[in-house]
């Protein structure tokens, strides 16, 4: 289960702020968007911190926050 947050478009993308509450996301993943009742693919996960950017193979709900860009 994941909560999406904050989305924000910059020079990257769109970036999605997810909290995950269990289980582990990878890249390739599909999510449901129980908004408008379509999948959704995970094309990149990045963890930010600041001004850094982290790209990750897999998030876990143990991570507090993370970007993921469609």
């Amino acid at each position: 289960m994941a909560l999406a947050f904050k989305l924000i478009d910059n020079e990257f993308g769109q970036l999605t702020y997810t909290r995950l509450y269990s289980d582990t996301l990878k890249q390739g993943d599909r999510l449901y968007n129980s908004r408008t009742k379509k999948l959704l693919r995970i094309n990149r996960l990045v963890r930010i911190e600041v001004d850094k950017r982290q790209e990750l193979q897999t998030a876990s709900s143990m991570e507090q926050k993370t970007g993921i860009r469609k």
